[in-house]
């Protein structure tokens, strides 16, 4: 769950799931939306910070980093993502109705680097 959450490229749900299928290579699994998504909300969500954290100590304790005249060079980029739409969500990142939804969406803006 969390390789196929991570590898998302901005797909449908359907997409994203038969593609990371294919890219593993056992289109035979059978996984339905709802399985999917039922199962991803039983992600722990402390597996990202403890999986950056892991990722940075191994970025920065390897020969990976390459520097450009002695820096090490970095992009940023920012993006807006859906949160699950739950009230807490809605109370800390506000929503994006429209004239069709009062509800609408849950966003955040992240960056990276």
């Amino acid at each position: 769950m969390l390789l196929c959450g991570l590898s998302k490229k901005g797909l449908t749900t359907t997409l994203e799931r038969r593609n990371y299928l294919k890219e593993k290579g056992d289109l035979s699994m059978q996984l339905s939306v709802q399985g999917y998504l039922q199962q991803r909300k039983r992600l722990n969500p402390e597996i990202f910070p403890y999986r950056n954290l892991t990722y940075l100590m191994d970025f920065y304790h390897s020969d990976e980093p390459k520097l450009w005249k002695g820096y090490l060079l970095i992009a940023i980029d920012g993006s807006k993502v859906e949160a699950p739409n739950s009230k807490e969500h809605r109370e800390t990142f506000g929503n994006s109705g429209n004239q069709h939804s009062k509800t609408g969406q849950v966003r955040a803006l992240v960056s990276g680097m």
